[in-house]
Order: C-alpha cells, then structure tokens, then sequence
C-alpha cells in the first residue's frame, strides 16, 4: 500500500509525520490517507509515493536524529528527508515551486544522513531516475537559445542589446545545436513599391522589385570565451529600372577571450559588399549604374574591471574600396581616389554605481588616408579627435538599457586649403521598456563625414531618431518611428536635411513564421533646390526562421 507525501524543502515536522502515523494506524484506508510535510513557513512541495514502512523508518530515524519525543514535547529541529540515490520526484511540468528554495537551516542541527539506494517496488512514475548530467539540459538550457545571450560588442554605443530589448517579440529564436555551436537561420521575402526609384526631383520613376534576404548566424555554447559567425545576404530584382538591382553581402565573425574573470579580450573581422545610394552627394553623377563598394574592418578591445572602475582599449583599421563604374557613353570611371583607409584608437574609463548605472568617459583619435587626389586638386587625408562624456545604463535590466552621450569631435586635414570640421556630437543607443505592451528606442549618433566635394572636405553629420513598438496583441505588433538627419557641409553653402517617417506591422503566425509591412516615407531638403526630392516605399513579407 502506498500513500501521497507532499515534501517542501529538505525537512518536515517529526510531530506531523507521528501524527500522520497514528492515523494511519487508526483504520483509516492506506490510499486515502495523505501525508503532508511543511518547512518551518509552512510551504508545501511536491508530491511522491512511499511505502508504510519506508515512511516509518523515515520518522524513527528522524526521531533518533532530531530528538526525543517520548515525552511529548516539541522537537526544536528537522527530521531529514530519506533521499534517494540518483532519484528524485517526477516535476510536472509547469511547476512554479521547482526548484524548491533551499532548507532553513538551525543551529545545533548537522546532517550526515546518506543518500539510499532506490528500494525494489517504488514507484517508477513517482521518481526520476535520470543522472544530473541528463537533466541539467532541460532544466537549464544554454544561454545560447536566446539569439543575443552571447554577445561580443567592440564598441558600446553599437551594442545590439538596447534594440533588442526595444524591439520584443513574442517568440524568441530558438536556433539548431550543431556540435557546440547553436545555429539560427532567418530568411525574408519581401515585395517592395517605390515611387520615386532614383531619389530625384526631375527624373521620377515608379518601379517594384522583388527582395530576398538570407541570415545565418551561428554562436558558441562555451561556458567561457565565446564566437560568433555571422553571414548576410540581399538581392533585389527589379522589374524595370536593373541598374538598381542589389546584391549585397556581409561576413562577419566575432570572438571573446576570457583571460580571467575581470579581464577579456575582444575581437572582430568583416568584409561588406554594397552599392552606393542613389541621391548620395558623393555619388558619381555621370555614371549610368550604381557604385559598388567594398569594406573590411579589423577591430580589437581590451577590456579590465578593477572594482568599480572599468577601462577599456580599443582600435580598429577600416578599409573602403570603391570599383570603377561605366558612365554615360561607356567611358569608365575609376574611384580610386575615393578609396580610404581609416585607423582609430580609443581609451575609456567607466564607474559604477550599479549594474544599471555607469558614468564614462572617453578619448577617440583616427587617421584618415585616400587613394587619390580628387578633381579639385585636393587630397583629403585627415586626423581628428572625439571627446565623449556619457551615462550607461548596462544591457542586462528588462526597463531601460543602452547609454547616451554628449561631447566635441573635430577633423584637420592635411591640406592647409581644406577649412577644419568641428562641433557638438550626440551619441545615444537607448532602450526603454515602458511596459509589458511598449517599447520606445532613441538612437543618435554624429561624426564627421568626409566628402568628394569640390571646395569641401566634409560635413558635421547629425542624426537623431526613436521609435515606439506597441503589441496590439501577443501576436501582433505595430512601430512607429521618426528620424531627421543633417549635414552641413564646411566650405561651402550646401546644407542637406532629411526626415523619415516610419510606420510597420507584424503577425507572427507562430515561432518560425511572421508576416510583416512596412511603410517609408523620405523629405529630402537641400540648399540646391535641384537635389530636393520625395521618397515613399510599401513592402509586404514574410519571415522565416528557426
């Protein structure tokens, strides 16, 4: 015969169990009778089944251990629980109680009982028999199921945490083990209207396009250092105007070096492939067909936490080759003096006050070369600096995560003839988590653009943007957003501004599937008044991912 026993925690009440004992002996039927045992805070845990005698044993053990109780007072102490070796109670699923917190422990009370075989007839239902390495995987699976649990971030104010943050989902990837990487394949499908293709004000054009964009990212299970494979695709077809077509790529891989607890070392390599948008002051006029560019990037992060005080090195080469393009006529032309290599290094220093609360600072000098002299005679290689003062506020809190910061840059060229570049920047990758339903993100970010212009070696380039995300229900979610940017051009009078207004939807059909639309909508505004132009785009898709 069997009865229920509901345990909690690691102890129960000699006095019930005695109880329990002698009603059970009073005639009441074995199966109806029910044994509770109850922490000191009168929890109750889960439930298994034991035999008679494995439950009288239990308490005379207990009674042995934790006192005498044949005069009937109180035992000021915990009768141990019989534990099984390897063996545990069957969790049902969905029990908020497992794990069970942890005994209160009693001074005086020192418990040396050892774990016991299973006994020939428990009940098979009742217990787990699995080894603890066999249950730890689903119990406490890797952190890499989450797309972004393993993130190696070079530079801060690019950590994709805050957007991740900002831009919930009801589903979270869960991606495909393979070895000791966790896999997460994405695809989109996208069909685009645009109504303004070239980005003109005199030669406006309509055209629609068909969009397909893969993503393979792959990230280490490791429980120290991590990888991070990333590959991107885009292509676009379409149907009338070609020359705008896209095809596009990025590889990307990332790793961390964990030298000790405090200490870590960060890495990351990449090469893009893209071609330059239409409208761009840069872009080659004459040409009949986009420019293609190439990028690759080498960057690398020391990283040491003292106590309260952080410090941070960083550096990083920035490669950019333009191809040469067929202008009007077939006459190519080369790019070679757009082509640049740019070289940074940083110091910053950060204090905590809290995990969610950092003041920092931060020192940033570069090196700007060019491949070529442009038109005007002028070579643009350059050096400059980026003062930044700022508040973090960590990437780990479910309400506000990211920094913001304020400070000075400025751009000397090397040509006496080129008038320096400088101004206030504003830098800010911040998320806020209003509440279960809304999400707001605010970005900006500013630097000194360097331009083919004749008479001018750049602008101070300003962007500042946010966006709200609200679920209308679990499954279907609603953005908006609005972004303005600005750049003014040093040496000459050309001032250009554009604002972007942003609308989308989306319906996850379930974890691996979500349909989407997006609506855009471009002000570009110029001092030349023939650069002004109107930009709208509506896309419909669908995304698919594991």
């Amino acid at each position: 015969m069997t009865l229920h026993r509901h345990w909690a925690g690691r102890s129960t009440s000699a006095v019930g169990a005695l109880l329990a004992v002698v009603s059970l002996g009073a005639g009441a039927p074995a199966e109806a009778q029910t044994l509770r045992g109850t922490t000191a805070g009168g929890d109750v845990g889960f439930m298994t089944s034991v035999r008679r005698d494995d439950l009288r044993g239990a308490v005379d053990d207990g009674t042995r251990q934790g006192g005498d109780t044949a005069n009937g007072d109180d035992v000021d102490g915990a009768i141990p629980q019989r534990r099984y070796r390897n063996a545990r109670p069957v969790v049902i699923d969905g029990d908020p109680s497992w794990p069970p917190e942890p005994p209160v422990l009693r001074d005086g009370i020192v418990e040396n009982s050892e774990d016991q075989p299973v006994p020939d007839g428990a009940d098979a239902a009742a217990l787990d028999t699995r080894s603890p390495e066999d249950i730890a995987p689903f119990e406490t699976p890797s952190p890499s199921t989450d797309a972004d649990a393993i993130s190696v971030e070079i530079e801060p104010i690019l950590d994709r945490r805050p957007v991740r943050l900002a831009r919930f989902e009801p589903f979270d990837p869960v991606g495909v083990r393979m070895g000791t990487f966790t896999v997460f394949p994405e695809a989109e499908m996208v069909v685009g209207a645009y109504d303004n293709v070239f980005r003109s004000s005199s030669n406006v054009r309509q055209d629609v396009a068909l969009e397909i964009k893969p993503t393979v990212r792959a990230v280490s299970n490791w429980r120290a250092h991590a990888m991070e494979f990333r590959a991107t695709g885009l292509s676009t077809f379409h149907n009338e105007f070609a020359t705008e077509d896209d095809r596009a790529y990025t590889l990307e891989a990332r790793g961390r070096l964990d030298i000790t607890r405090r200490t870590s070392i960060e890495a990351l390599t990449s090469f893009d492939h893209a071609q330059e948008q239409r409208g761009s002051i840069n872009a080659v006029s004459a040409a009949g067909e986009r420019t293609s560019f190439d990028t690759s990037k080498a960057a690398l992060t020391f990283n040491h936490r003292f106590n309260r005080l952080s410090l941070q090195l960083r550096g990083a080469v920035t490669d950019t080759d333009y191809a040469p393009v067929e202008g009007v006529g077939g006459i190519e032309i080369s790019n070679d003096s757009r082509d640049s290599q740019l070289r940074e290094g940083a110091i910053r220093a950060s204090w905590m006050f809290k995990p969610t609360l950092s003041v920092f600072a931060e020192v940033v000098g570069n090196t700007r070369a060019y491949g070529g002299i442009e038109a005007d005679g002028i070579k643009r290689d350059s050096t400059g600096e980026r003062l930044r003062a700022g508040l973090s506020f960590g990437n780990t809190s479910k309400v506000l995560r990211g920094e913001v910061a304020i400070g000075h840059a400025v751009q000397r060229f090397d040509d006496r003839r080129l008038a320096s570049i400088d101004g206030i920047v504003l830098d800010a990758n911040l998320a806020w988590r209003v509440s279960g339903l809304t999400s707001l993100l605010f970005t900006a970010k500013s630097d000194i653009a360097e331009s083919t212009l004749a008479g001018s070696g750049g602008a101070l380039s300003q962007t500042v943007g946010v966006e709200a995300r609200h679920a209308f229900k679990r499954n279907l979610i609603g953005t908006a957003g609005v972004n303005l940017s600005r750049q003014a051009y040093e040496g000459v009078d050309i001032t250009e501004q554009a604002l972007t207004s942003l609308l989308g939807l989306e319906y996850h059909l379930n974890r691996e599937v979500t349909l989407f639309s997006r609506y855009a909508h471009v002000d570009f505004d110029s001092t030349d008044i023939s650069r002004n132009y109107n930009y709208d785009e509506f896309k419909v898709g669908v995304r698919v991912r594991r």
